[in-house]
């Protein structure tokens, strides 16, 4: 009996901890507190790197709609299969050829803008000026942006990493990793 126990605790533990699971947004905070913490987080986070330069979520979807930027997605490719911002790149083509791209702005993002502030601080040492797009996918989505999946349809729903990042706005179903995905 006992034997049989642990094995479901096992097999429970294990599928909580490896999958990707479909959360809603915390309730617990309203839309303007989710909005503000995703602000709050990316402040504490861009002193890591001090000389890269941020663009806000505004001023990169007015680039979008003139058609003037290149956004370039550092996260995982797990996170990319849930929803992109229009157009993007994974960061691995974006190296590839990014030398070739003079005439748009390069704004790399992630869930919050960490990630890619540490993507941008790498460019820049490689002579390749790379903006960060501050407060990241989720301040997109916040400002009104759109996402498409895979297949570039738009899509209501947004990786958010992990449970303290999960502050998508009202109307978006939200992913994240398990402890494990997280590690590797």
């Amino acid at each position: 009996m006992i034997k049989s126990i642990l094995a479901i605790s096992i097999v429970i533990c294990g599928v909580l901890i490896f999958s990707n699971r479909v959360v809603s947004a915390d309730a617990d905070l309203s839309g303007a507190e989710k909005e503000a913490a995703v602000y709050r987080l990316y402040a504490t986070y861009e002193q890591e790197f001090p000389a890269v330069t941020g663009i806000s979520a505004r001023k990169a979807l007015s680039l979008h709609q003139q058609g003037q930027v290149v956004f370039v997605d550092v996260r995982k490719p797990a996170e990319m299969e849930i929803s992109m911002l229009p157009g993007a790149v994974g960061a691995e083509a974006y190296e590839m050829r990014g030398t070739q791209i003079k005439d748009r702005t390069v704004v790399a993002y992630c869930t919050i803008g960490y990630r890619s502030g540490k993507f941008a601080e790498k460019m820049a040492e490689k002579g390749l000026r790379v903006f960060n797009l501050e407060g990241g996918i989720l301040a997109w989505v916040w400002e009104g942006g759109s996402l498409q999946d895979a297949g570039g349809q738009t899509v209501k729903q947004v990786h958010v990493y992990a449970e303290k990042w999960d502050l998508a706005p009202g109307g978006y179903a939200t992913t994240r990793f398990g402890f494990w995905q997280r590690l590797f």
